[in-house]
């Protein structure tokens, strides 16, 4: 039991050294931006996809459709650190989507197919891409192929163990048999324009999967058409991507800020960053700036949040601020990189009716002076209850009790009282020995 507190109290005394480092990471802000597809088709807003060709090609049709009809592709889950959980991630760019094209349903696709006596499945040249367009009013035919691969092979495999200090110790080699399953599919798509019955883009996205396992082992590999099952729907979500916007988890981590005056507020700032309270983080680095209009950690904090909502415009105006104060300052010139690609990426969603919007701060003075406003916490459990009183004297009598360890705004001093604002718009007085220092 020593030993493990004695190892317990190590790791965490390196843990403190590791954090005191000047080069560990300060707060970050970790949501979805949206970015572009690789290829941009301005004037191409309703699309009927065709049954891809091949073995695995219905699949194909279904994983790309599904990519093409999801609004939020790309949010996931954020995998937690160590002493936090995962959490469900999340945009703050409201006016971001992914579904930009008008999808045909796929039962009034077949019905014309049927109708024209055109094959149900497969490539179709570019004369039958204008007739099937021109009766489902689309603007592009989206038509693929899929072509998979999969076999077994025996290998041998050289494997080296240690032996046990009781056995003698010393390492020995031993030759096993395995065997190997491999498959690869790749997935080709082209998109022919209606209008004119021309190839607009294509696309190729190819992936490969093994296992393996040792000859005499009991068990089975996985399925070849498990295995292939997840080769092309992971090379389906590079062929959307193509086609389509999708989401990308992006790191923000905010400067600290160095001048005293300002550090207690900015320290709040950058927590209600990291937990994803832009607008509350946004008021205090908004009012700070008010007072400072030449803080490089301050216009460069601003800069991140405006980048965050995609602002990009405002971002830059504050990156480039940042760097006329500290023009040598890496973070600076690589978020004004990235944010001038941002920039690209507005104009190229605009053009395929994704409007960037641009956010709009609440920045009255109500709300500035509520942000800015000091803030204390209650000594004791929440399971206890601490009075609180209608005037700045213990004989005055008593407004309410709340529990310990809740925090309160303070809205003045009276000597050794704290004047605080409760809920439902009350106010009343708190001995400052009820406080946490």
């Amino acid at each position: 039991m020593n030993m493990r507190r004695i190892l317990i109290s190590a790791l965490m005394v390196l843990l403190v050294l590791a954090i005191a480092q000047p080069g560990f990471a300060y707060k970050k802000l970790k949501c979805f931006t949206l970015q572009p597809p690789d290829q941009v088709f301005p004037n191409v807003k309703r699309i009927a996809v065709l049954n891809f060709e091949g073995d695995g090609g219905s699949a194909a049709t279904d994983a790309l459709v599904s990519h093409l009809l999801n609004d939020k592709r790309g949010i996931g889950d954020i995998q937690g650190g160590l002493f936090s959980n995962a959490r469900e991630g999340c945009t703050h760019q409201r006016w971001a989507t992914t579904k930009v094209f008008d999808v045909v349903e796929r039962n009034r696709l077949e019905q014309i197919m049927q109708e024209q006596h055109m094959e149900g499945t497969g490539l179709v040249n570019d004369a039958q891409a204008v007739t099937i367009g021109g009766l489902l009013g689309v603007d592009a035919i989206v038509s693929g192929s899929v072509v998979t691969t999969h076999h077994d092979k025996r290998s041998t495999e050289e494997r080296t163990y240690t032996r046990p200090k009781e056995q003698g110790g010393g390492s020995y080699t031993v030759k096993v048999n395995v065997v190997i399953r491999e498959v690869t599919a790749q997935v080709k798509l082209r998109v022919v324009s209606v209008s004119t019955a021309q190839i607009l883009g294509s696309k190729e996205a190819a992936r490969q999967m093994s296992k393996k396992k040792d000859a005499d082992e009991a068990g089975e590999l996985p399925s070849p058409e498990n295995m292939l099952g997840a080769c092309i729907g992971d090379a389906c979500v590079e062929v959307a991507n193509y086609l389509a916007p999708h989401f990308e988890l992006v790191e923000y981590e905010f400067a600290k800020v160095k001048a005293k005056e300002f550090s207690n507020k900015a320290e709040d700032a950058a927590k209600w960053a990291e937990q994803g309270q832009l607008d509350k983080a946004y008021l205090i680095y908004y009012s700070l700036y008010q007072q400072d209009q030449y803080n490089p950690e301050i216009l460069y904090n601003l800069g991140l949040l405006h980048e965050a909502v995609g602002n990009y415009y405002k971002a830059k105006e504050m990156y480039e601020g940042a760097l006329m104060m500290k023009s040598e300052e890496k973070d600076y010139q690589r978020a004004l990189g990235r944010n001038e690609k941002g920039l690209t990426y507005a104009t190229n969603l605009a053009s395929i009716g994704v409007p960037v919007e641009e956010y709009t701060w609440n920045t009255d003075q109500k709300a500035i002076d509520q942000a800015m406003a000091e803030k204390i916490k209650v000594k004791g459990k929440s399971s206890e209850r601490i009075s609180v009183y209608q005037l700045a004297d213990a004989t005055s009598p008593e407004l309410t009790k709340i529990p310990g360890g809740i925090e309160l705004t303070v809205l003045g001093q009276d000597g050794d009282w704290y004047k605080v604002k409760l809920p439902g718009e009350k106010e009343g007085y708190l001995p400052k020995g009820d406080v946490k220092k």
